[in-house]
């Protein structure tokens, strides 16, 4: 794999992290894909698609590495705020915020999950209530910090201040979900709708008020999105009240 990374690195002119290299030193990272749905690109691949994320999404942060062969893309982060981090990378919708906190846990996942294709795999991100690695919380928190200094660039077109908000979004902590609520307001029609979906995806209460005022007055994606994550806090309250009877 070091012949691999090495051999990138030299086409594409970019520096990989030694964490992500050390990450690929296990023989399951070399699986066919008649082991699991998803393969290892060639990297005549990763530079094509390299390429193309850089000059058409403008992300240059992501190398793609595996693919379903249906267009569709699982990838790393190799610099900045979310070093380390996997995402997807869908073809019919480009989101790369992270659903992995790194290499090693995506892999466990596929390895648990063989049959499954990627976007039935179960993810890290959004993390639950209940998630207690207060470690990796700690290293979210800071790459949101580091994420939100990137989001003062007066120069920072659109389509990347909403994959960075795409990725803040997706791995704030639990505790810290009062700081999403304001993007319910956003200007931008995909970060509300997505704000909607993360604090529904939470169940996140303290939302509710905002979330209704998104479902009367916000744009078509924000109200639909609303919609459905007040149907999700209203289905917790409802819950909530049975335990207690």
């Amino acid at each position: 794999m070091d012949n691999l990374f090495n051999q990138i690195s030299t086409l594409l002119n970019i520096s990989i992290p030694q964490e992500v290299i050390n990450a690929f030193d296990n023989p399951i990272y070399m699986k066919h894909k008649n082991d699991y749905l998803i393969r290892l690109l060639s990297i005549e691949e990763v530079t094509e698609m390299y390429l193309y994320l850089n000059e058409d999404v403008n992300i240059s942060e992501v190398l793609p590495l595996w693919t379903d062969d249906s267009s569709n893309y699982v990838g790393v982060y190799m610099f900045g705020p979310q070093t380390g981090k996997v995402c997807f990378i869908n073809h019919e919708e480009i989101d790369l915020s992270p659903v992995y906190p790194n290499v090693h846990t995506f892999i466990k996942i596929l390895s648990e999950n063989s049959e499954s294709d990627w976007y039935e795999l179960p993810t890290h991100y959004p993390l639950s209530k209940e998630h207690t690695d207060e470690l990796q919380v700690k290293q979210d928190v800071q790459a949101i910090k580091e994420l939100k200094n990137l989001l003062k660039n007066p120069e920072l077109d659109e389509d990347k201040r909403t994959q960075y908000l795409f990725s803040i979004m997706a791995i704030t902590p639990y505790t810290q979900l009062d700081e999403i609520i304001p993007l319910l307001e956003d200007s931008n029609m995909w970060v509300q709708e997505r704000a909607a979906e993360i604090l529904g995806f939470h169940r996140y209460l303290p939302a509710k008020e905002k979330l209704n005022w998104v479902k009367e007055h916000g744009q078509y994606n924000g109200k639909m999105a609303a919609e459905l994550a007040l149907k999700r806090i209203r289905m917790e309250l409802k819950s909530s009240n049975k335990k207690k009877q």
